[in-house]
């Protein structure tokens, strides 16, 4: 029944490719070979996950969810157990694609893009940021904006000044947070 997971198992001598690029596609017909971009592609996504969660510790339970554990998740007869992460829930969140606009005020926008902007100060790009891995929280109004899926993040390690601005400058976070919270709230930012 998986037995192009079981043949992409078997010829896998590590269990993480440190040089996987998710650029480089299997063939179309390559059943195993896809089988092993998405188990390597979910190992990258999930490295990222727990890196960024780590690098971003004091912003959890504020700007992104409390990150608990980690785990496997054993499935009967699969031969991949793939990984799993436990994150805070929360409830009635909307995200920034179905909020109604005049919910939102620009105080909570403002405190929101200035989280964005010391990202890379700390040393995280985040990568990803769209209307629907921003979420708002709701309580007698909006009390806190929160940022999800850090499966396409990336911490500074050990770059050099420049080779980190560079990266900085290409994934440009905050003007891709501005840019989303203009067009989507009808704001202007000073």
């Amino acid at each position: 029944m998986f037995a192009a997971e079981a043949a992409a198992s078997e010829k896998r001598t590590a269990p993480w490719d440190r040089d996987f690029q998710q650029s480089d596609w299997p063939e179309f017909e390559d059943a195993p070979g896809w089988e092993e971009w998405y188990y390597q592609n979910s190992e990258l996504h999930y490295r990222n996950e727990v890196t960024g969660y780590a690098c971003l510790t004091s912003m959890q339970g504020s700007v992104i969810p409390h990150f608990f554990a980690t785990g496997r998740l054993a499935l009967q007869q699969r031969t991949i157990s793939p990984h799993v992460i436990l994150v805070e829930y929360l409830p009635d969140v909307k995200t920034l694609k179905d909020i109604d606009p005049s919910l939102v005020e620009l105080l909570l926008a403002q405190s929101l893009l200035a989280t964005v902007r010391t990202f890379a100060k700390i040393g995280f790009v985040y990568s990803d940021l769209n209307l629907t891995n921003t979420l708002l929280v709701p309580g007698t109004q909006l009390v806190c904006a929160v940022i999800i899926d850090l499966t396409e993040s990336g911490i500074r390690e050990d770059k050099s000044d420049e080779v980190w601005q560079q990266i900085v400058t290409c994934k440009d976070d905050a003007s891709w947070m501005k840019k989303q919270l203009e067009q989507t709230l009808g704001i202007t930012f000073d």
